[in-house]
């Protein structure tokens, strides 16, 4: 079994969090293959390498594809029925 334990005791995004995934051997493809279960489109994920002088890594951002008619507003119902549908 494999286990990650993940302890933001001063907060994380969640490119911080795909990046560092990514960092320790998670596949972006097989990633962006789950996450394309679920019924939502007009988005994927772009992997870049970031470093400042002190540390380096992966930054992993979900891009969203602007439709040409906005974005569709869901309600919990939705995002409930989305997730559990997946």
């Amino acid at each position: 079994m494999t286990w990650i334990h993940i302890d933001p005791f001063s907060g994380a995004s969640g490119d911080m969090l795909l990046g560092a995934l990514v960092d320790a051997g998670a596949d972006l493809q097989a990633l962006s293959d789950g996450l394309g279960s679920l019924d939502v489109d007009g988005w994927s994920l772009e992997r870049s390498s970031k470093t400042d002088p002190r540390i380096g890594g992966t930054k992993v951002d979900v891009v969203l594809h602007e439709p040409p008619h906005g974005h569709p507003h869901r309600h919990l119902g939705d995002i409930e029925r989305i997730v559990g549908g997946s």
